[in-house]
């Protein structure tokens, strides 16, 4: 069946002399007769049964269609590389199939070329519809085309009452866009590496993920719709590990959870960070770097270890000089105060440390550092706000998670949608 189509490229079918002289003089041709394929058959029961206003003019014949050889029998190539075709009817007339793009953006394709190349595996052919309705009219049609400049093989399916679906065929992967009238869209990709990934987006919302061929896949949550943005990553890991990461008014939290019971977390900040990294021997290491205007910067590293002495090193670090001085020190006997903060000193453990040291720790046990008399940080675990980064990060992802549904569901409409240009 040939369907004419409006894409960007166009196809034209030259007639040979006698069928244009045939038309010239109004002499009658006559469709073929005889059994066609299932396909032609029920193209043909279609028209049967519509009504003499819609109804179509059908002219039915076979053809076959036949590589375009040079003069020593090699078949000719087009600026694509792609071998050059002609058809040629049960009479004998033949016709031409190539286009004609320094002149027109517009094609007009045979449908039944574009799915079959007209014959089948049994040797029947599809019926030939003349002067048949345009894609457009009905709001089904399909384009394809190469696009030189992304080097790609696209192919667009344009649905009246479905999403529309959009393929691209790239070097090393593929990708499907599911755009429906309204709602969320899809893009989803496959790599050669194994890789796939999805992304929803619907306005200032969006939800990616994408999974490794190795196990490892990971999740982001955006909400640019706010006055200041957050997104949020779920991770999984090969081994069984996760994570989460938050980051909000310009705050990114990250914390990991490892198969071997051993965690950790990052806190950032402008010109500041902090951590805490944990065995599963209880052992721990937390550090806070703060960083000046030059770059100077000053790191507190606290080493603990269950029923031991607890450590503390103090490093800073000159860039401009590129000089870095580290002295270790160790944790004096508590000191609590009429408040119930408990105060720590520690001492130097060489003897030649040249900085006091003082910890304060309140009641519900948040630790402030004091270097030289001179306030380093105040209540760390409130800096951190571990519980608050967990929560925004939880309702991020419940408001979110509405996108992958629905876009599943975008993705089932359209695969169970009917465009009627498409063969079953």
């Amino acid at each position: 069946m040939i369907k004419l189509i409006d894409i960007k490229y166009c196809f034209t079918i030259f007639y040979s002399s006698f069928i244009t002289l045939l038309l010239i003089l109004k002499v009658p041709t006559y469709a073929q007769q005889g059994s066609y394929s299932p396909v032609a058959q029920r193209i043909l029961d279609t028209q049967n049964v519509t009504t003499e206003e819609t109804s179509t003019p059908l002219d039915i014949f076979k053809f076959s269609v036949n590589d375009i050889l040079n003069s020593e029998g090699i078949p000719t190539e087009n600026s694509y590389g792609e071998t050059e075709i002609f058809g040629r009817t049960d009479y004998g007339s033949e016709f031409a199939l190539a286009n004609d793009l320094s002149i027109t953006s517009e094609i007009q394709i045979p449908a039944f070329v574009i799915d079959v190349l007209a014959e089948d595996r049994v040797g029947e052919y599809l019926p030939v519809i003349v002067n048949g309705f345009l894609d457009e009219e009905d709001g089904n049609y399909i384009r394809s085309y190469t696009n030189d400049e992304l080097n790609a093989y696209v192919e667009e399916t344009y649905n009246s009452n479905g999403p529309n679906v959009f393929f691209s065929q790239y070097d090393n992967r593929t990708e499907t866009q599911y755009i429906p009238d309204e709602g969320v869209t899809i893009s989803h990709n496959l790599y050669s590496d194994g890789r796939n990934s999805k992304n929803y987006i619907e306005d200032s919302l969006r939800v990616y993920t994408e999974t490794n061929s190795d196990g490892y896949s990971f999740t982001n949550y955006y909400d640019n719709a706010r006055e200041i943005p957050i997104f949020a990553i779920d991770y999984k890991y090969r081994d069984g590990s996760t994570a989460f990461e938050v980051n909000e008014n310009g705050e990114r939290y990250f914390q990991k959870t490892n198969n071997d019971n051993t965690s950790e977390f990052k806190y950032s900040e402008d010109k500041l960070e902090i951590g805490r990294s944990k065995k599963a021997n209880g052992n721990s290491t937390s550090f806070i770097t703060k960083t000046d205007e030059a770059g100077n910067t000053q790191t507190i590293r606290q080493m603990v270890v269950p029923d031991g002495a607890i450590e503390l090193e103090y490093e800073t670090n000159l860039a401009r000089e590129e000089t870095n001085i580290k002295e270790t020190y160790v944790r004096n006997e508590a000191v609590t105060d009429e408040d119930g903060t408990i105060s720590h000193t520690y001492t130097g453990s060489t003897g030649n440390e040249t900085h006091q040291i003082l910890e304060r720790i309140t009641e519900n046990g948040d630790s402030s550092f004091f270097i030289d008399g001179t306030t380093f940080i105040e209540k760390v675990g409130e800096v951190v706000a571990i519980a608050d980064r967990t929560s925004s990060k939880d309702a991020l992802i419940e408001q979110l998670q509405p996108l992958i549904t629905e876009g599943e569901e975008v993705i089932t409409e359209s695969e169970n949608y009917k465009n009627s240009n498409l063969r079953s």
